[in-house]
């Protein structure tokens, strides 16, 4: 996903461990409330590339589409998966 070689990527994952052990559970909290609501579907390939791409209103149409949720909920689930993505936080 990240394009990183083997070794980069297993220092970046030891180093967000490291941060989140020595932070302990704020951290754990701040990433939870991060995280999309578990009963909600990930988003697809293309809201993602709209919301890195900084087109918000596009990504929120994309995940109606892709969900069939109302606008105001596809667009609370956006501005959630909006701070997933600043935030580094990646889907697979």
């Amino acid at each position: 996903m990240t394009g990183l070689g083997l070794r980069e990527a297993k220092e970046a994952i030891d180093q967000m461990e490291y941060s989140l052990r020595q932070e302990g559970q704020a951290a754990f909290l701040r990433i939870q409330e991060l995280r999309p609501e578990p009963h909600l579907e990930e988003p697809g390939a293309e809201t993602l590339r709209y919301l890195q791409a900084g087109q918000k209103i596009l990504a929120i149409k994309a995940y109606r589409e892709q969900t069939g949720l109302s606008l105001k909920e596809a667009k609370e689930e956006v501005e959630r998966l909006e701070q997933v993505v600043r935030a580094g936080f990646l889907f697979e």
